[in-house]
């Protein structure tokens, strides 16, 4: 992937008494950056509580129960094209996907939703696509290390690149009957634990890098997506396979 490299990134290392980068006025521990536990969350991260009913809840995780599951993989950047996404077995990432079945439309008619009513107002933008739900499993010891949805490091390069044409992150916690399995954002020292019926959304470049902590006990559900703005540059040739397309005339590069 050698024409990455024109994708790349500028470094995001606030330091913690510089001014902060979401423009308050404030030095950045003492806002986006602050220790302080009980604090909002950080500029850019939108928390919309009950977006998801506990009846709905409820029956997508008894379906789910009865479902066969699949180790979960995450993109190989370093052997993947512009027309194809390699996939690999990561140690980062111990969790499980649902075989959906009949559960996918109902998934994505969801992520939809969130997207038409939350994000697109939020962002005062139009989205071209989101990618196909996801219904994640984490059991005991299940986790997702410390990650950026959209950017890898290239060794070769010495540079962070935006390598997944994904501009919004978005989850939707299913339910909280488990002990561990926070979301922390590394950068911002802020750590979530999530509700049920929770839609969680944010920029998914590497400022954003976030880890799904260990649960200790209990299930957790999550079902993700990640949505692509419409009209930007794209690292690939078209959307991912079976990705949702919402803006037709947005899926190319603007």
């Amino acid at each position: 992937m050698s024409e990455l490299p024109k994708f790349r990134l500028p470094a995001f290392n606030p330091s913690r008494l510089s001014p902060c980068f979401c423009n308050s006025g404030k030095r950045f521990k003492s806002c986006c950056g602050s220790k302080d536990p009980n604090r909002p969350p950080p500029f850019g991260v939108q928390v919309v509580h009950n977006f998801i009913s506990d009846e709905l809840c409820d029956n997508w995780v008894a379906r789910a129960e009865t479902k066969p599951r699949e180790t979960l993989k995450t993109i190989d950047v370093e052997n993947s094209t512009k027309t194809h996404l390699a996939q690999k077995i990561n140690p980062a990432r111990v969790t499980e996907s649902v075989v959906l079945g009949e559960l996918e439309d109902e998934l994505n008619r969801e992520i939809t939703r969130a997207i038409q009513t939350k994000i697109e107002p939020h962002y005062k933008r139009k989205i071209a696509w989101h990618e196909n739900a996801i219904l994640l499993r984490y059991s005991p010891g299940g986790l997702y290390k410390a990650h950026a949805d959209s950017d890898s490091y290239i060794p070769e390069h010495k540079v962070m690149v935006k390598s997944l044409d994904r501009d919004v992150s978005l989850l939707l916690y299913l339910n909280d009957d488990y002990t561990g399995g926070g979301i922390r954002f590394n950068k911002f020292n802020y750590r979530y634990q999530p509700k049920k019926g929770d839609l969680i959304f944010f920029p998914s470049d590497y400022r954003y890098t976030h880890e799904a902590e260990k649960v200790i006990s209990g299930i957790r559900y999550a079902v993700v997506s990640w949505s692509a703005l419409s009209k930007v540059p794209r690292v690939h040739a078209g959307p991912p396979e079976d990705s949702i397309i919402l803006d037709e005339a947005g899926v190319g590069s603007g």
